[in-house]
This record gives C-alpha cells, sequence and structure tokens, in this order.
C-alpha cells in the first residue's frame, strides 16, 4: 500500500512525490491523488503536482514520458551516475534469464 510506506517513511522531509496530472483524468482518480497528495505532505515530504501539457490525449502522455526522462538524466548527473551507463541493466537481464 503506497499511502502504508509513505506513513511510516523515516526522513519523509528528505523524500519528494512527483505526480504527474492530466487535465483528461477522470475526477475520481483526480480526487484519488488529491488525497494521496496530503496524505503523503502530511508526513513532511515535498509534494510537487505537475500538470500535462499539449493539445491532445497522446501529445500530453508524450510530454509527461519525456518530462520524466529528462528529469531522470539531470538526477543521475546530480549524483554523479552516468545515466547512459547499462551494465546495472544487463545484469538485470542476465539474471532474469531468457524469455
Amino acid at each position: 500500500n503506497e499511502l502504508a510506506g509513505w506513513t511510516g517513511a523515516r526522513n519523509a522531509e528528505r523524500l519528494a512525490a512527483v505526480f504527474l496530472e492530466d487535465a483528461g483524468q477522470h475526477p475520481r482518480e483526480r480526487r484519488r491523488l488529491e488525497l494521496t497528495a496530503e496524505v503523503i505532505g502530511d508526513t513532511g515530504a515535498e509534494v510537487v503536482r505537475i500538470e500535462s501539457v499539449g493539445e491532445t490525449r497522446t501529445a500530453r502522455l508524450l510530454w509527461t514520458v519525456m518530462l520524466a526522462d529528462l528529469v531522470s538524466v539531470e538526477l543521475a548527473h546530480s549524483r554523479g551516475v552516468d545515466p547512459a551507463e547499462l551494465e546495472v541493466i544487463e545484469r538485470f537481464k542476465r539474471e532474469l534469464g531468457p524469455q
């Protein structure tokens, strides 16, 4: 349960939750995200809510995928990690075994 993990988080003030949202979301889904953001915020963690950009649902989906990719690359760089390094992925595939 996602909420249980957050409520029991140590040093939550050092964490952040990022919610990628869309104008086309079902109202119940949006409400679920709002309530989840409240619970996480109450732990002391930072909550970042980002609304997707684009004229169509597909454009907004691609926008959020690109944003997430760019953020992951920037986070890797900020931690001194080469985001193009594939050894950990290759090891994972080897241990997973053939299809």
